[in-house]
Order: structure tokens, then sequence, then C-alpha cells
């Protein structure tokens, strides 16, 4: 029997592995650890198939941003403030800064994305 919740889409970045599900809720986990950061608030109505995060440096002073899309046509973009520390990231904060709805179709993806499942 097929899981309720499967993995849809997946994007990496050097610090959070972030996971796209079929219920339209995103998961990120530390990396290297794989710790889960608290639930994300903010969910997409229908399958999360596309998700891509902004180039990004610790010492930016930027935050990191991600972006993913749904076959509910929204787009949605996320802020995560992160606290880095010798093996990984040590404190995050997850944000939803924009949401997007009713484009014209599924959203697809760009060229960073990674779809799953297709």
């Amino acid at each position: 029997m097929a899981s309720p919740d499967k993995l849809t889409a997946l994007a990496i970045s050097p610090w959070v592995a972030a996971c796209g599900h079929s219920s339209g809720t995103i998961r990120l986990l530390t990396l290297p650890g794989l710790v889960p950061f608290e639930p994300v608030a903010a969910q997409h109505a229908g399958d999360v198939i596309s998700m891509s995060f902004n180039s990004w440096k610790p010492t930016s002073g930027a935050p990191l941003l991600l972006a993913s899309g749904s076959r509910d046509t929204s787009i949605m973009l996320f802020r995560i403030d992160l606290r880095c520390g010798a093996v990984g990231v040590e404190t995050s904060q997850v944000a939803p800064l924009l949401h997007l709805t009713d484009h014209a179709a599924a959203v697809h993806g760009d060229r960073k994305s990674t779809r799953l499942n297709s």
C-alpha cells in the first residue's frame, strides 16, 4: 500500500535538506545530522512538485531562501535563519515570506529544482 504522504520534491543546500510531500507539507532537516527542524507552519494544498534554495554563504549576512511550487498552482517563499556551528546547523527559524496563488498551471520548477515521482 502506498504511503499517504510520499516524498515528491527535494532540494539540498550545504546546510539544509528540504523535502516536499504529496500532502503539501514541507519538512526541513539539518545537514549533516538530518535533525528535523520545527514543523513549517505554512503548507500547499496539493503535491509539492518543485523546490529550490538560493545561493547562500553563512558569512554573507543574507538569509537562506527556499522557494516551493505546487500542483495547487501556488508558489511559496520561505526565509530560513540558520546559526551554523562546527558540525552543521545548531539552531534555525523558518518564516513564510510570500504565498502566490492562482498561477496559470501547476508550478513544475526551475533549473535548480529536483522532482521525484513525476
